[in-house]
């Protein structure tokens, strides 16, 4: 190669060199080239990932927060379902060989206290009093 060609390529690439170096200090002080925009999408889809990660988390907290009420109110109604039949069971064995014949006072006070019990579970029950 002659000395004219050796020294057109020295030339080219010590100017590479140059904005090779140059490129490598602007982005070190923060200067950013974007002409096709990018950046501004993938930063677009971070907010929209971010956006999209808060509704999921609020939406699993309602859920969490529906599963918590439904399992209080389940306890509830297992709670009033024992406590019913163990009044009745108790009414059974108390009146268990009496007959159907009128009703005595007591046996008819336990039955309004049964009932009494019963409507205190459950005060919603057609036929319950309201209370006093």
């Amino acid at each position: 190669m002659s000395p004219a060609a050796l020294r057109w390529m020295g030339r080219g690439l010590a100017l590479l060199a140059v904005v090779v170096v140059t490129i490598a200090l602007g982005r070190g002080l923060g200067l950013r080239w974007d002409p096709l925009g990018w950046e501004a999408r993938r930063e677009a889809a971070r907010e929209q990932a971010i956006a999209h990660a808060q509704s999921d988390a609020q939406a699993r907290g309602l859920e969490v927060q529906g599963e918590r009420r439904q399992a209080e109110r389940r306890l509830d109604a297992q709670t009033r379902v024992r406590a019913a039949a163990d009044a009745v069971g108790r009414f059974q064995a108390e009146t268990k060989g009496q007959d159907d014949a009128p009703l005595d006072i007591n046996r008819r006070d336990r039955l309004r206290d049964l009932d009494r019990e019963l409507c205190g579970l459950a005060p919603e029950l057609e036929g319950c009093a309201p209370a006093p």
